[in-house]
Formats: structure tokens, sequence, C-alpha cells
């Protein structure tokens, strides 16, 4: 899997953590994305309780990205994106996108 960081995007800190985290070189790209899964997010967010409203609070993102992004219509969302909803769903990035 290859993860893509726009230059102005994710910092070298962050891909840095994340390269070590997934044990894999992050190359650097003109499209600052992952492929995360839809279903992965909106089973974890079932599985705590969580509405796609109460999420998108939580993960501070707008309530229509991650209906997007859960129905498929977003699938390589940013990766800000993946990380606040992972954050907020108290999972790891890669859990979201395997």
């Amino acid at each position: 899997m290859r993860y893509n960081f726009h230059r102005r995007g994710a910092g070298a800190v962050e891909r840095g953590a994340l390269e070590k985290r997934c044990g894999r070189k992050v190359t650097v790209g003109s499209n600052p994305t992952l492929s995360a899964s839809g279903e992965n997010i909106k089973k974890v967010r079932t599985k705590l309780g969580l509405t796609q409203d109460d999420l998108a609070k939580k993960a501070d993102i707008k309530y229509t990205t991650l209906m997007k992004v859960e129905s498929g219509a977003v699938n390589k969302p940013s990766v800000q994106t993946v990380a606040k909803i992972a954050k907020a769903l108290g999972v790891s990035i890669e859990e979201l996108i395997k």
C-alpha cells in the first residue's frame, strides 16, 4: 500500500510517524490521500454507538464529508480527514485503511 503526502500537507514529523507505525516508506506525491474503507469506518462507528453526526462533530469534520467517505463517494479522503476520524474513533489509521 502506498501513502501519498503533499509537500505542504502532512509534515515530515507526521509522515515519519506513519512510516514508523506501518513499517514502510511513505512517498511524497501531489495528492494527500489514503485509501480508507468506508465500511471499516462505519463498522467501528456503529460498534461504538455513534451516529454519523456524532462522529463528524467529534472528529471536527463536515457531516457531508463523513457521509461521502462512508458511502464510498470519496474513496481516497485526505490524510488529515482519516487521521481526525481515527482519533475520534480511538483507533489507528491502519485499522481504518486495511
